[in-house]
């Protein structure tokens, strides 16, 4: 999730335990709750923000009631950042090693091969048409040119060009084999 709607769904998070059902009472307490965000370990950088940004170590008043011991205030500003930065790394490589254990191999296509390109169905309520019976996939479109590791241009079967695609938005065209069975 980008930084600004996290920060967004935190912000609301705390005041809809502070204002209840008064929904045009949130103004007063921005301030509590700026001041509890800055005063709050963050859980990557093992760091408050007002640590990071002022080298400010304050004495919560929750650590004086849960019997915390006090953060090691010996450690310079550039220490920290040095270990801020080395954690988010850290996190960082976790978190994408771990994404990556499920994703799917992407295909690649050369030149000429047959795809199909997925369909973006949208509903329309108005003239009864449902997403979920449209089209999947249209096409056979032709790959002209791949353009980056995942990005593919297509033409159409009159070599007229479709646009550029994403592999995820694309599969590989397989021919129906000849019949001579009817459908029923």
């Amino acid at each position: 999730m980008e930084f600004a709607k996290e920060l967004k769904k935190t912000l609301v998070t705390f005041l809809r335990m502070f204002i209840k059902n008064k929904h045009t009472s949130w103004e007063p307490y921005i301030k509590t709750v700026q001041d509890i965000m800055n005063e709050t370990h963050h859980e990557t950088t093992e760091f408050t923000p007002l640590e990071l940004h002022l080298n400010l170590v304050l004495t919560r008043i929750w650590d004086k009631v849960l019997n915390i011991p006090p953060i090691d205030k010996k450690l310079n500003i550039e220490r920290k950042y040095v270990l801020a930065y080395d954690r988010i790394k850290n996190k960082r490589s976790r978190r994408a090693d771990k994404a990556n254990i499920n994703r799917k191999k992407c295909d690649e296509f050369a030149t000429g091969d047959k795809v199909l390109i997925k369909c973006k169905n949208i509903s329309d309520q108005e003239n009864k048409v449902m997403a979920k019976f449209m089209q999947i996939y249209e096409g056979p479109y032709f790959v002209k040119e791949k353009r980056s590791e995942n990005t593919y241009i297509l033409t159409d079967t009159q070599e007229r060009v479709k646009g550029q695609f994403h592999v995820n938005d694309l599969i590989r065209y397989r021919e129906r084999a000849k019949t001579n069975e009817r459908p029923i």
